[in-house]
């Protein structure tokens, strides 16, 4: 009856031996291991439209821009955004039938930002005048421009944030 506690003892030392290589890997002792969470909450940004909708009226000559506001809505991290704009044309090239066609243009950058917790800035670009070939102004003497926006980290390229904002061409050429 006296191996009993032994085999106890041993038991216990067996136990012990392998935990503490265990609890030694999570401190990042193996390289294998990812190191623990340290509690910072993953980067949050938004972007938003604040002009949609604008009317392009040729005839007034005046420049359109497309404007955007950029957020970090991190409570605890610096973040370096980049921005960048597609615009997509929408032109009803026949009404009877009805055919409506797209033409993608080039991508445009916006100026990159570096933003602290919680402050938002402003963000403009010239607006796109797509052109692929055809009459933009279609049939029915407009067309639309959806400005396609993304909003990346700088730091691993994700994508946090997108929204669309339109511009509306009226009035021919």
């Amino acid at each position: 009856m006296n191996s009993h506690p032994r085999k106890l003892a041993l038991a216990a030392g067996l136990i012990a031996s392998l935990a503490l290589p265990a609890s030694a890997a999570a401190r990042g002792g193996n390289p294998d291991v990812p190191p623990a969470d340290t509690g910072t909450a993953p980067a949050c940004a938004t972007i938003a439209a604040q002009n949609s909708g604008v009317i392009d009226k040729p005839a007034s000559h005046k420049p359109i821009s497309v404007d955007f506001q950029v957020a970090n809505c991190s409570a605890d991290r610096l973040l370096t955004l980049s921005t960048t704009v597609v615009p997509v044309a929408y032109t009803v090239r026949s009404l009877d039938p009805f055919e409506q066609v797209t033409c993608t243009g080039p991508t445009v950058s916006a100026q990159t930002l570096t933003l602290k917790p919680r402050e938002s800035r402003p963000v403009s670009v010239a607006g796109q005048f797509p052109y692929c070939g055809y009459n933009p102004w279609g049939v029915t003497a407009q067309y639309d421009v959806a400005h396609e926006a993304t909003l990346r980290n700088v730091a691993d390229g994700a994508v946090l944030s997108t929204d669309t904002s339109y511009v509306l061409h009226r009035g021919g050429a």
